[in-house]
């Protein structure tokens, strides 16, 4: 419990949202996730996300969950979604 609470303190210093939103969003995902069979750890999420947001700074924690669970549904591996997250927008928008 006192990992998720350090990692709920760092991404509330790098999103906008409140913890109670960043609680729930990635609960809401984990969850998702699963009904997709992939499994991983609110920890997880939230270690990865948190490097994300310092990298690209300008997205909603909600928006990086769902980007998220949309490049994984669709086969991509959990360092290759971070890795798509974390690019500048032009490399996004131009693979």
């Amino acid at each position: 419990m006192a990992e998720i609470a350090t990692l709920l303190s760092e991404a509330d210093a790098v999103f906008d949202e409140n913890r109670r939103m960043l609680a729930n969003r990635t609960l809401q995902l984990e969850r998702m996730l699963g009904e997709i069979s992939v499994v991983e750890s609110p920890q997880a999420l939230l270690g990865g996300f948190i490097q994300v947001g310092r990298a690209i700074r300008r997205i909603g924690y909600s928006d990086l969950c769902q980007h998220y669970f949309n490049l994984r549904a669709a086969g991509a591996s959990r360092d290759d979604a971070l890795a798509a997250l974390a690019a500048p927008a032009a490399e996004r928008r131009n693979p």
